[in-house]
């Protein structure tokens, strides 16, 4: 698997962009529930995890999920580096009203080849 090195830079220190590949963009979308169960449970999970945040690890989940799904893409298209990572997000409520909501994280960046300088 070639390794895809990523930065929120317009450039990689010590490394030479060779080619540009463009915009690549990837979504990914996860369901959190937010009942007073669940959240009590995450809170309790997060105070023996020494996390200080209430289901702060699904979220990095989703944008971690987010980030592999654009190393992929920078994968397929023969690139080797993405630069000016960013991201997206948002949050909306189940029609269902059962408590959950939808959580959507888009990362973006330019893909590239790139070259040790």
């Amino acid at each position: 698997m070639t390794k895809v090195l990523t930065t929120a830079s317009d450039h990689i220190e010590g490394y030479k962009i060779t080619a540009l590949g463009g915009v690549a963009m990837a979504t990914s979308v996860s369901i959190h529930y937010d009942s007073s169960i669940s959240t009590a449970m995450s809170a309790l999970s997060s105070l023996f995890q020494g996390s200080d945040e209430v289901n702060g690890e699904e979220i990095q989940d989703t944008y971690a999920h987010a980030v592999n799904k654009l190393i992929n893409t920078a994968t397929k298209n023969n690139c080797n580096a993405i630069i000016n990572l960013k991201f997206d997000s948002i949050s909306l409520p189940n029609q269902q009203k059962d408590g959950s909501t939808y959580i959507a994280v888009t990362a973006y960046g330019n893909i590239c080849k790139i070259k040790k300088a």
